[in-house]
């Protein structure tokens, strides 16, 4: 009987092939996109664009109206409590969606295009209907 060298063997060689193969499939996989779609329980794209554009418009409100930081802090948990009564949704709900569209940055950002978007067109139609606003002369100045 005559040795046979293992490491040049056939067996070796297609075993050694097989575990290079293996691992850059495992690597592949981890590294594929794992968002397999929006689940049921998280708002969808339109749902969210609504319901965040209400949310900026009613910060900029309250924030127009030079309350002190924990006043503005309860009418904006009041306005939102509203907000969530008019859609129909829970708290948790709009949570979930959050931090699922934080997960899952392309969808996120889809949703924020749309929303600037959407606020600049009601932008565009407020100063239509007001019209150009002219620039306060003591704006800036140091009195």
């Amino acid at each position: 009987m005559g040795y046979i060298n293992y490491k040049r063997s056939s067996a070796y060689i297609l075993m050694r092939n097989f575990q290079i193969l293996l691992f850059l499939l495992l690597v592949l996989v981890s590294c594929s996109k794992k968002n397999p779609g929006r689940p049921d329980d998280v708002l969808s794209k339109p749902e969210m664009v609504e319901i965040l554009q209400e949310i900026y418009l009613k910060e900029a409100k309250i924030s127009k109206l030079s309350l002190p930081f924990d006043s503005s802090q309860a009418l904006y948990e009041k306005v939102e409590k509203e907000l969530f009564l008019k859609y129909d949704i829970k708290d948790s709900v709009y949570e979930r969606s959050m931090n699922w569209y934080y997960e899952n940055p392309e969808e996120l950002q889809d949703v924020y295009e749309v929303l600037v978007d959407s606020l600049m067109v009601l932008e565009k139609r407020e100063q239509e209907v007001i019209g150009p606003q002219r620039p306060d002369p003591n704006d800036g100045e140091i009195r």
